[in-house]
């Protein structure tokens, strides 16, 4: 179970995000909200993605896809919007991704980086987890949450048919 360390630090980028909420909202921005305000309380069961006011401000479908993940299936819900598509989902209590593709995705990638700090955690490079993997550039992060770690992933795949950013949070021991 996540503690109450990830609730107390979505709270404090929680307010802002809400407030600025809109389908007109860049998507870079839109990104680093999602990643870094609504990912942990999403993996604390604290905001659904469906029924979802927020999500709905942001342009997300009602639709839920679902797709493996090496931790079970993870549920996703998609916005298209002017400046790319945007994804986000993942399992409760395991896995949240926050999904960037179309024309926004380089300022996706510039935007998370600058505004990691703003989740609330001591991220550290994990550079044992960090380079080149299947053709992507793969970036890990971790901080010390009670016992656990929360890891932060942002994944920039340019080549094949569908070129992507990527943030994804999870919790593990180690």
């Amino acid at each position: 179970m996540i503690g109450r360390l990830i609730l107390t630090a979505a709270a404090l980028v929680l307010a802002p995000a809400a407030a600025a909420q809109n389908a007109d909202k860049p998507i870079a921005e839109v990104a680093a909200d999602l990643a870094y305000g609504y990912c942990p309380l999403y993996l604390s069961g604290q905001f659904a993605i469906t029924g979802n006011p927020v999500l709905k401000g942001f342009g997300f479908s009602e639709a839920v896809e679902t797709r493996e993940h090496p931790r079970g299936e993870i549920n996703i819900v998609a916005a298209e919007r002017s400046d790319g598509e945007l994804g986000f989902g993942g399992i409760k209590d395991s896995i949240c991704q926050v999904i960037v593709m179309g024309a926004g995705r380089a300022a996706a990638w510039d935007m998370l980086h600058k505004n990691m700090a703003l989740a609330g955690f001591d991220f550290k490079p994990d550079p044992a987890n960090t380079g080149p993997k299947n053709g992507a550039t793969l970036e890990t992060y971790k901080a010390p949450v009670e016992d656990q770690f929360i890891y932060l992933q942002l994944v920039e795949a340019d080549a094949g048919p569908s070129p992507m950013v990527m943030a994804q949070i999870f919790v593990m021991e180690e």
